[in-house]
């Protein structure tokens, strides 16, 4: 039986700010995580449990996933990635509460060359399966062997 994967192993985030609890499943251009809101998690406020607006940085940790993916197969080098913004980002609720868990799924879409990208990306409530937000986010990948 294999060890499940830890967001640790696929990012660089740390500490506080690595908000995703579980990865559920990566591949090259699709990924899913799970999100559980407790009282120590980052960004929450008591007693309403985390802020629906911080719903884009685990979307973009989740799509960042599939960077991770890729530089462990040695497809790419290291790279800093960019969120540089969101289309159409929808909330359902203003929080997600203690006690939730969260299923948030990003999805590879328009890439333009090698430095741009959108991922379509979804948030859901584990136990309803009720989509409660949705968004398209554009990253910029750049190599760190790049100077600035």
């Amino acid at each position: 039986m294999s060890q499940p994967l830890s967001p640790e192993q696929f990012l660089p985030h740390r500490d506080d700010m690595l908000l995703l609890n579980d990865i559920i499943s990566v591949t090259d251009s699709e990924s899913k995580a799970r999100v559980t809101i407790e009282p120590t998690c980052a960004f929450f406020i008591a007693p309403h449990g985390v802020a629906a607006c911080i719903g884009l940085e685990y979307m973009g940790q989740t799509a960042a996933l599939i960077a991770g993916l890729s530089l462990q197969q040695g497809k790419e080098e290291p790279q800093i990635g960019f969120l540089l913004g969101s289309r159409l980002y929808t909330q359902t609720v203003d929080f997600f509460h203690p006690g939730q868990q969260l299923i948030v799924h990003a999805v590879a879409g328009t890439v333009v060359g090698n430095q741009l990208a959108n991922f379509n990306c979804t948030i859901s409530d584990e136990d309803s399966q009720a989509v409660l937000c949705q968004g398209t986010l554009s990253v910029m990948k750049k190599p760190l062997t790049e100077q600035a």
